[in-house]
């Protein structure tokens, strides 16, 4: 999760690869999204790019703030992103993973403290509630 480079694959043992990326439209991040895109369709990577985890902007941590994604960041699907499923992260809760899938169509949703009632302590309810939640969204 941060600014490895397609190269990090040499290291995953052909193992599918989530690329965790910050999206808040800087160029920054525009460059590294298309530098993933560019090498696994060129063959590059001697492990596939199996999806991009976009998660809110957090410069100092990477992610994993628990701080809501600009979702309208991602409406239409940015380019760079565009091709590759699109796995939808940052401040999702049971009460706005709707909201989520609804307005950016991700191919699937990640949440972490969005259903804990502690840090590493989930909440039984709040997972059930966000399934059903997520699952509407998408029927």
């Amino acid at each position: 999760h941060g600014r490895e480079t397609p190269q990090v694959s040499e290291h995953c043992a052909g193992l599918p690869i989530v690329k965790a990326i910050s999206w808040s439209g800087r160029e920054e991040e525009r460059e590294l999204a298309a530098a993933w895109v560019d090498a696994a369709r060129a063959g590059q990577m001697s492990s596939k790019l199996a999806a991009f985890l976009v998660d809110a902007y957090a410069p100092l941590t990477g992610g994993g703030t628990g701080k809501k994604a600009r979702w309208d960041l991602l409406v239409p699907r940015p380019e760079e992103l565009d091709g590759v499923p699109l796995l939808l992260a940052g401040g999702i809760r049971a009460d706005n993973v709707a909201e989520g899938i609804l307005q950016t169509q991700p191919d699937g949703v990640d949440t972490a403290s969005g259903v804990e009632l502690a840090p590493g302590v989930k909440d039984i309810a709040a997972c059930r509630l966000f399934a059903s939640n997520a699952m509407a969204a998408w029927s």
